[in-house]
């Protein structure tokens, strides 16, 4: 391949990889994972925040955090972190020309450390928390009101990132340093060359011309041959792996035999012909429409559901299918009496309907 060819895809890929970490890396930092850390005063009296952005569709946790202290292991009335309970707080949605939506509430809280959680979608928010009575003498240990969410699964998704932009980002070293190293070779290392006479003073006697370099040793591979061996390959597994399915009427094809005449144990049979513009069944014309409804009443008197089948040469190939399909549907045996077996049965007279 040729040094130009190498240095360009280093360059994309290099530059791929490095905007790619950073495009990821920016848009982690720019995530409001903490929206409000604030200094709070444990007074009674209600706390409300600021107004605070959220730009995540993630459960938002708040909390009051406090220095730890061995009184929170004591239940003998001490001022422990136990006096944070039975807080009230409201959560509300700020619109445009600051109209406020009440968004979520908790009333009587049971947890002590972590008040609650809402589930946040991207505007602006503002908090209010009642501080119960009794968490004032807490002020001493520096308390701090925090809203917050986790950012765990973002990092991960982080470094999970970094790993293919660092190998792209080598790859892409790699080709440059490829592509540069002939030529620097030329410079710094002159090449020797061979002659039988080196005091005589070289002369060009012919124009040097140059002549473009052949395509196929140039640059990538024919994309015609390459690319069109593998639809190739793929053709011809589609054309053998998937299964051929077969559509349409079964039909039994059978050679007339002559046999002697046995009496039939059932005398009376059922058949259909099909006239050009007409149906019969046993002889007796009818409409279209109701050779299901004729072909059933004939059959239920019968012990042998089999139907012979015959048709005009004059009528359309359709009619004939819509019969077949009829007589089959119903459940019966259809027996097609053709022109060739009707002429070798009768003589070539025509039947008579």
């Amino acid at each position: 391949m040729a040094q130009k060819t190498l240095a360009t895809i280093g360059l994309i890929v290099l530059v791929t990889a490095i905007f790619v970490s950073w495009g990821t890396n920016h848009w982690i930092q720019t995530r409001t994972f903490n929206p409000v850390d604030m200094p709070v005063s444990l007074e009674h009296g209600p706390i409300r925040t600021r107004e605070f952005g959220i730009n995540l569709r993630e459960t938002y946790w708040m909390s009051i955090q406090i220095d730890d202290s061995a009184d929170d292991h004591y239940d003998d009335g001490r001022c422990s972190s136990k006096n944070l309970g039975g807080n009230h707080w409201r959560v509300f949605r700020i619109h445009s020309g600051s109209e406020r939506e009440l968004w979520a509430r908790r009333d009587d809280s049971n947890d002590f450390y972590w008040l609650n959680a809402f589930d946040g979608v991207p505007g602006r928010y503002e908090v209010e928390w009642d501080v119960p009575v009794g968490a004032g003498c807490l002020k001493a240990r520096h308390p701090r009101f925090s809203v917050s969410t986790s950012s765990r699964a973002y990092l991960e998704f982080d470094s999970l990132i970094e790993y293919p932009c660092l190998f792209l980002g080598g790859t892409g070293v790699m080709l440059l340093l490829r592509s540069f190293i002939p030529w620097l070779l030329s410079i710094f290392v002159p090449k020797q060359e061979l002659r039988i006479f080196p005091e005589l003073v070289l002369r060009n006697l012919i124009d040097r011309r140059r002549h473009l370099a052949t395509p196929p040793i140039r640059d990538l591979s024919n994309f015609g041959i390459v690319w069109g061996s593998i639809l190739y390959v793929l053709m011809f597994i589609f054309a053998t792996a998937t299964p051929v399915r077969s559509h349409g009427l079964f039909v039994g094809l059978k050679q007339p035999r002559s046999a002697a005449a046995q009496p039939s144990p059932w005398p009376e049979t059922t058949s259909v012909y099909i006239g050009p513009l007409q149906f019969y069944v046993n002889g007796k014309p009818i409409e279209r429409n109701e050779l299901r409804v004729k072909l059933a009443e004939a059959l239920s008197k019968q012990m042998v559901w089999t139907v012979y089948l015959e048709a005009h040469p004059d009528c359309t190939f359709g009619e004939a299918v819509y019969a077949m399909d009829t007589i089959q549907g119903i459940g019966a045996k259809v027996v097609w009496i053709t022109p060739k077996t009707r002429e070798a049965l009768t003589g070539g007279v025509s039947p008579k309907k």
